[in-house]
């Protein structure tokens, strides 16, 4: 992945209409688009439609985009709008996803560790059964931070709340995490 200056090339070249440009942009993130969006919907299929909504609204917003936040933190933010977009939508229909099996099966295809300090298989499985037991903004503030590696001003601006808001609600939800969990999920050493 190129650096910081790369990027801004690319994405004033998409912004000057550079199909290419706008190309590369989607290789180098639609994986981690993904990441982000099955982990909030819980629900391979469903990803793989907000991905790809992801960018068709990257696309139509993309002379918006203002370099005040790094391009991958304003995709994670369209990313977010677009997954709770499908899950309001998927309730609307009554429709419910059939969320452990499609989940399991991104988690065992290498799409991420639930929780860093988790290595074996069967603790990995009951923290996936837990965060799925979170509320979607709590799983969604532990994605962001855990599985990203957001920093928490990042994931500020991705929720458009403060700073203090993300700090309180991350630690409400590890804390929520830990007690479904139990001894898997280890107390960080730094929140930051």
């Amino acid at each position: 992945m190129g650096g910081p200056q790369d990027e801004r090339e690319l994405v004033l070249q998409a912004q000057s209409g550079s199909e290419e440009a706008f190309t590369e942009l989607i290789d180098r993130y639609h994986e981690r688009i993904f990441r982000v969006a099955a982990r909030i919907v819980r629900n391979q299929d469903e990803a793989e439609e907000v991905t790809q909504e992801v960018f068709v609204r990257a696309v139509g917003a993309i002379g918006r985009f203002d370099f005040r936040a790094s391009f991958y933190t304003w995709l994670v933010s369209i990313a977010r709008n677009a997954a709770f977009d499908a899950l309001r939508s998927l309730r609307r229909r009554g429709r419910f996803v059939q969320q452990e099996d499609s989940f399991d099966g991104c988690a065992a295809e290498g799409y991420g560790d639930p929780v860093k300090s988790v290595t074996d298989n069967e603790a990995a499985e009951r923290v996936v059964e837990a965060l799925g037991k979170l509320s979607v903004r709590d799983r969604t503030l532990l994605v962001l931070r855990e599985y990203e590696d957001l920093q928490y001003e990042e994931i500020a601006r991705v929720l458009g709340c403060s700073v203090g808001t993300v700090e309180s609600g991350i630690h409400r939800a590890r804390k929520r995490l830990r007690a479904l969990c139990g001894d898997l999920v280890a107390r960080p050493g730094s929140e930051r």
